[in-house]
């Protein structure tokens, strides 16, 4: 939800409206979010292989394979934001995202919550290789969105619109 206080396009009502007929998931979108999940599954699936050592699945196993799943998806959150907004520029996704963060190491770390949620604590190898996922996801999606911003100079919103028609 937070995505949805991106900051507004000053340049919004000069757009035309989109037709009604234009489709709402366009190809552009489509890709987007097969992109980030694709990023998303090969990470996770990476990690949980990694981490699997004798067959069976252990606490640590089922803690690093669910922890890379939750950062690999708040950094695609973060790059989904509009083309325009800056990194720290939508204030309630960057406090959405440290929480949703911090909260998912505390289901880590914090004894009573390893309890309940039957997490184990990860070492430092272990986040280390979390860490080199969520970086590489972050510098995959950047390239994504400088691709496209490059793909929107110039174009007018009555172009882009065109083009998902044809």
């Amino acid at each position: 939800q937070s995505l949805g206080v991106d900051p507004v396009d000053p340049a919004i009502i000069r757009r035309p409206p989109r037709k009604k007929n234009a489709p709402i998931v366009t190809q552009r979108l489509l890709f987007r979010v097969l992109f980030s999940a694709s990023i998303i599954v090969i990470g996770t699936l990476f990690v949980y292989v990694f981490a699997l050592e004798d067959n069976k699945m252990s606490r640590r196993e089922q803690t690093i394979t669910f922890t890379c799943f939750v950062f690999l998806d708040l950094v695609s959150a973060v790059q989904n934001r509009g083309l325009g907004c800056g990194l720290f520029q939508n204030r309630m996704l960057v406090t959405t995202v440290s929480v949703s963060a911090f909260t998912q190491l505390a289901l880590v770390y914090v004894p009573f919550m390893q309890r309940i949620f039957q997490t184990a604590a990860l070492d430092l190898s272990d986040l280390s290789v979390i860490l080199a996922f969520a970086v590489t996801s972050f510098t995959l999606h950047e390239g994504r969105r400088a691709y496209q911003r490059k793909l929107n100079a110039g174009e007018t919103y009555a172009s882009i619109m065109e083009d998902q028609m044809a």
